[in-house]
């Protein structure tokens, strides 16, 4: 159009814009429509029922009513500001319809060429928001209505933390007691967890087996330190709880109940470690 400063080259990308649900339009610095999307002639057919298109002055599709309120939005608009408006409008189908306007300086060569708009359908979202707002009201209330009981429960929280916190270090002290007195026993000692795995394994064990504690400590291989292959130790049998058949498969003849602990085991074998012990 003659005197536009906006390029045929913004205006060769319209066909991209065609199918976009938003009412998209290019003005002028004149306030005239350089380009609508169809998008943009339906809604304010529908809304405004006014006719639009390339060449009609912006504000002059508009009631009088709204012409000064339009004025200050070009005003704005052609500042080179950015900014967004929203505006209510009875819908087609009835009730009320909310719909955003935002508006973006255009510029080419460094000039303000004009500004574009952009008129989208927000009653859906501006609904949902509405919602949160009440939701979160509704929440902040009863949120301020229970402080005290929050305050009562948080107060017992923290005591449980700070007894589960003792109750932490005195088993952590236990264990190291327990490690001390296993390392000081001369009485070859390994201990396993519910896993299998090796948790202690004294001096005297790694004295007695050739077996490092260092290297045993974190396994699962107790049996490497007794057998040439790989089976259960009483302790592991003692810790699934198996049967006394079961501990007479490996230990036939060699082992009886305790006469110490109910559901333990004594067993006796030899085991050559190679070397003097």
């Amino acid at each position: 159009m003659a005197g536009s400063l906006i390029p045929q080259a913004v205006l060769d990308t319209s066909t991209l814009l065609e199918s976009r649900p938003e009412g998209m339009a290019l003005v002028d610095t004149e306030a005239r429509f350089v380009y609508v999307n169809p998008a943009y002639v339906r809604l304010l057919k529908e809304v405004f029922n006014l006719t639009v298109g390339p060449g009609s002055r912006h504000q002059y599709v508009l009631p009088n009513s709204q012409r000064a309120w339009a004025s200050d939005l070009y005003q704005r608009a052609l500042s080179g500001k950015k900014f967004t408006v929203d505006f209510s409008r009875t819908c087609p189908e009835g009730g009320v319809c909310t719909f955003e306007r935002s508006f973006s300086p255009v510029y080419h060569n460094g000039r303000l060429a004009g500004f574009s708009e952009v008129i989208r359908d927000v009653t859906e979202e501006r609904r949902r928001e509405a919602d949160l707002r009440r939701a979160y009201d509704t929440l902040e209330k009863q949120i301020a209505s229970r402080t005290s009981s929050y305050q009562e429960y948080n107060a017992i929280l923290a005591q449980e933390i700070i007894e589960r916190q003792q109750a932490e270090e005195d088993l952590l002290e236990s264990g190291e007691r327990l490690s001390q007195i296993l390392q000081a026993s001369s009485i070859p000692t390994f201990v396993i967890d519910e896993n299998h795995t090796i948790t202690h394994w004294n001096k005297a064990c790694a004295v007695m087996t050739g077996l490092a504690a260092a290297d045993m400590v974190g396994t699962q291989n107790q049996w490497k330190a007794f057998y040439l292959y790989q089976r259960p130790t009483l302790a592991d049998l003692v810790l699934n709880a198996v049967s006394e058949a079961h501990i007479a498969k490996f230990y036939t003849g060699k082992y009886r109940p305790s006469s110490l602990v109910k559901g333990a085991y004594e067993v006796e074998d030899f085991f050559d470690f190679g070397h003097e012990s």
